[in-house]
């Protein structure tokens, strides 16, 4: 490669690196720090990062800071505090949240195994915007967990999403 080459790679590399970090900061997380932990593999920093953000109202810093709950990442698993970080971001309207709340409820962890209550989660990510959320809707048809009528119903009780998020957990 040339010199020439070499200064427009690195050029763009520079470019994608601060693109990358503007996108961070507009959506509300403390981007410079909270990647640079995740980068190294600081998680348990990472998530104090996180705290400040989650403590405003963040749903997306509360959604990151549920995953790591959830994977056991810088703290001990926990699947109840990832379900209760994932609920506060989910009622907020944030869709990766919703999908990952109805993970917990289709699997049972950290809450009560309910398919009803995965299907409504799924039903509001896909509103949301997630890409995901239909195929997972379907998923639950495909393995008969609810028949089409009860997908029916679960539709019509959980349509709101103040009705969905005003359940306990």
């Amino acid at each position: 490669m040339t010199a020439r080459g070499q200064w427009i790679f690195a050029a763009i590399f520079a470019s994608l690196v601060i693109a990358l970090a503007a996108l961070h900061f507009y959506q509300g997380l403390p981007a410079s720090n909270y990647v640079s932990a995740m980068a190294s593999g600081q998680y348990e920093q990472a998530g104090e990062y996180l705290l400040e953000e989650v403590e405003k109202g963040n749903p997306q810093a509360q959604n990151a800071l549920a995953n790591l709950y959830y994977l056991g990442l810088g703290r001990e698993a926990d699947f109840r505090r990832a379900a209760e970080l994932y609920h506060t971001a989910a009622k907020q309207g944030f869709a990766a949240a919703q999908l990952n709340l109805g993970h917990l409820y289709k699997q049972g962890l950290g809450v009560i195994k309910n398919a009803e209550r995965a299907f409504g989660w799924y039903t509001h990510a896909n509103i949301a915007g997630s890409p995901w959320a239909e195929y997972y809707q379907s998923q639950i048809s495909v393995e008969l967990t609810l028949t089409p009528l009860q997908m029916s119903e679960a539709k019509k009780r959980w349509l709101k999403l103040d009705a969905l998020s005003a359940e306990p957990l």
